[in-house]
């Protein structure tokens, strides 16, 4: 079993291609970490862009890269379980990935949320199946 107290190495860290999302959600494709962190940046660029801040970019994309890496450990905990037991992942992912803790700069951090949202908005629209196709906000 892997050692929780030391941070990922570039191999492990490429895991993030094949680590699935979605896996309580059915979908007619599987959707990687990987996949995702790439669609959030695309997303954050749109973001920074209409607000005019730019600025914010590097550290937005770079959390996006990094805020699901240690899911190639942990695996992708459905929010729902987070919520119900009160799990709270961060001490755990700050020794895996020190990048991977939300950026201390509050707009970053919310740009990020919205993009990780937007993300999962499209997905759903696109590959969501029977009631997880249509989004319920």
């Amino acid at each position: 079993m892997r050692n929780l107290n030391t941070p990922l190495n570039l191999r492990e860290k490429l895991r993030a291609n094949t680590v699935k999302r979605w896996h309580i959600i059915n979908t007619s494709r599987q959707q990687s970490v990987a996949e995702h962190s790439f669609n959030m940046c695309l997303f954050i660029e749109e973001i920074c862009l209409l607000c005019d801040r730019l600025d914010l970019l590097p550290e937005a994309i770079q959390y996006a890269i990094h805020h699901d890496i240690p899911e190639v450990v942990l695996g992708d905990i459905p929010s729902s379980i987070k919520m119900l037991y009160a799990i709270n992942d961060k001490s755990a992912s700050f020794k895996l990935d020190p990048l991977s803790i939300p950026p201390e700069n509050k707009l970053t951090s919310e740009i990020v949320k919205l993009a990780d949202l937007l993300d999962a908005v499209v997905f759903l629209q696109l590959y969501g199946v029977d009631r997880y196709s249509i989004i319920w906000i």
